[in-house]
């Protein structure tokens, strides 16, 4: 009887030392890729692979992996990007799928020009021009403060509320 527990339990030992390692060596991270939906960009679609740029370590698990984490990683060092989803592609493949987004505005303020998004947020900002992209709306004498990669307007305010009206109308 005890050498019966005895097998058993080395049984369940091995058994679940085996999962580890196989889960450790076929299930971690070998490539990482990424895939713009509305533009054809190969370039950025490297830059944004790289393990600088996703933050994704070759080799860590794929089950281990955060995707709000990634998420806000390519977001915050590529402005004019909305990453849509992190797709793991079994065994060791990982996916992020983004789509490039425009400038629908030109905020003019006293320090430069903000280039903005249908959903207020500041793709970039640069000194003020004597004309602009025909498929722009120039917008001018705001005070707004301009920081690249910033929401143009708090979350909870009236202004961003009226900012999405009239963007939603002119769409």
């Amino acid at each position: 009887m005890r050498n019966k527990r005895l097998i058993i339990l080395i049984s369940i030992l091995s058994f679940i030392t085996l999962l580890i390692v196989a889960s450790s060596v076929l299930f971690s991270v070998k490539g990482v890729y990424a895939s713009c939906y509305n533009e054809d960009a190969t370039e950025l679609d490297l830059t944004i692979a790289t393990e600088d740029m996703c933050e994704i370590k070759k080799g860590k698990s794929i089950f281990l992996l955060k995707e709000k984490e990634i998420v806000s990683a390519v977001e915050s060092k590529i402005k004019d990007v909305k990453v849509i989803n992190v797709e793991r592609k079994f065994p060791n493949r990982v996916y992020i799928n983004y789509v490039k987004i425009y400038p629908y505005f030109a905020i003019e303020s006293e320090n430069g020009v903000a280039f903005v998004t249908n959903d207020g947020k500041i793709i970039s900002v640069s000194d003020k021009q004597n004309n602009y992209v025909s498929s722009v709306v120039y917008i001018s004498g705001n005070n707004y403060e301009l920081r690249e990669g910033e929401n143009l307007f708090a979350e909870d305010g009236k202004d961003k509320e009226t900012f999405l009206s009239v963007s939603e109308a002119m769409e």
